[in-house]
C-alpha cells in the first residue's frame, strides 16, 4: 500500500506489547471538499524489532506528527460510582444526586473515609500502654533464671564428687 507523505496527517503507536505493537496512520481523505477530513488505517501485530526502523528512518526523518499520546488515545477513566450498579438511580437523579440521608455519594464516601481513619486512630490509642516502656518486668523467662538452675545442678555434682 502506497501512502504519499503529503496525505499522512499523523501516526500513532497503540497496543504496545512485549513483542508486537500496532501503528495507526491517519491520512487526509479530502472527500466532499473538506480538507481536514481524515481516515485511520491500522497496521496490527508489527514486530518490536521493526520499531526503530519505522520510527527513526521514516517518521522522524520525514517529520511526521506522532499522536500516540493524544487525548483521544488515552484510556477512559470511569468513576467508581459509574462502575457499580446504579441503585435507586431515578430517585437520586430526581433529588440532584442526593440520597435518602440528605448526602451526596461523594459526601458519604468522605464521611466513611474519615470514620475509618478515626477508628484506626482509636485502635492505636487502645493498644498503647505507657507502663510498658523501659525495663521489662514481664512474665517471660530470662537467661539468669536458667543459669541459676544450672548452677544448682553443678553444685550437686560437686558435692557428689566430694563424697566419693
Amino acid at each position: 500500500m502506497f501512502l504519499p507523505l503529503e496525505k499522512i496527517a499523523a501516526i500513532s503507536y497503540t497496543n504496545v506489547l512485549q513483542r508486537t505493537f500496532n501503528m495507526v496512520v491517519e491520512v487526509f481523505t479530502g472527500e466532499g471538499g473538506d480538507e481536514e477530513a481524515t481516515e485511520e488505517l491500522e497496521f496490527a501485530m508489527l514486530d518490536q524489532e521493526d520499531y526503530n526502523g519505522i520510527n527513526e528512518n521514516y517518521v522522524t526523518r520525514h517529520k511526521l506528527q506522532d499522536r500516540s499520546l493524544a487525548d483521544q488515545r488515552k484510556a477512559k477513566q470511569e468513576l467508581i460510582e459509574n462502575s457499580r450498579g446504579k441503585k435507586g438511580e431515578g430517585e437520586q437523579e430526581a433529588n440532584g444526586g442526593v440520597g435518602e440521608d440528605g448526602m451526596t455519594e461523594l459526601q458519604r464516601a468522605q464521611l466513611e473515609a474519615e470514620q475509618q481513619l478515626q477508628d484506626e486512630e482509636d485502635e492505636d490509642e487502645e493498644d498503647y500502654d505507657p507502663g510498658s516502656e523501659g525495663d521489662s518486668e514481664g512474665s517471660g523467662t530470662s537467661d539468669d533464671d536458667d543459669d541459676d538452675d544450672d548452677d544448682d545442678a553443678d553444685e550437686d555434682e560437686e558435692e557428689d564428687e566430694e563424697d566419693e
